[in-house]
């Protein structure tokens, strides 16, 4: 019995020191869930009509346009996609052509995409809406701006404002200009702005 009692005793005593070296090293905290960076997963865009412009490293899509990255969708009337070279790439004297390997020397990378009338922007419970959406890739974040103003919503809370920033990797949001959030708790509302 005492042999028993010792075996257990030398694994607990191993795997609380097993869990300490992790809380220690950073690998194990507690509550703290990190923000997903969706920055490297691929954009994917659909729609009725896309033109190419090589010359002004843009793409315009029109009708039905409908843009995919990671778990963030946007549906939009029109989208115009702005291309860059991509860092570290080489410079060549050449325009390279939009469907060159993306990987290889010389290849464009998406600097912005702006879209264009009923901006529908969905991202897990989250949601928005707006006249013009421009969605910056090298900071993750999507401005709304048009008229009617734009508005976000999850939940239970809404907010509208001139202009609503969204911090798609830090999972918040900025309301500019006459902002005003509308709370819904249950059978009670509350309704909050500023002018």
């Amino acid at each position: 019995m005492f042999k028993r009692w010792s075996i257990k005793f030398d694994f607990f005593l191993l795997l609380l020191i097993i869990l300490i070296y992790l809380w220690r090293s950073g690998l194990v905290t507690a509550g703290e869930i990190p923000a997903k960076d969706n920055t490297l997963d691929p954009v994917s865009i659909t729609s009725n009509k896309m033109t190419i412009k090589n010359q002004e490293n843009k793409i315009i899509f029109e009708g039905n346009v409908f843009i995919k990255k990671g778990d963030l969708t946007i549906h939009s009337d029109r989208a115009e996609v702005f291309l860059a070279e991509q860092q570290g790439g080489g410079g060549s004297s050449k325009t390279p052509s939009l469907f060159e390997n993306p990987t290889a020397k010389g290849g464009k990378d998406i600097s912005r995409i702006e879209a264009f009338g009923n901006v529908d922007i969905q991202q897990g419970d989250k949601h928005a809406k707006a006249q013009k959406g421009v969605y910056d890739q090298k900071k993750d974040t999507i401005i709304l701006t048009g008229d009617p103003n734009p508005e976000a919503w999850e939940n239970d809370y809404r907010v509208k404002g001139k202009m609503i920033t969204l911090y798609i990797a830090e999972n918040r949001s900025v309301v500019e200009g006459g902002s005003q959030v509308l709370i819904q708790s249950g059978a009670k509302n509350l309704n909050l702005g500023t002018k």
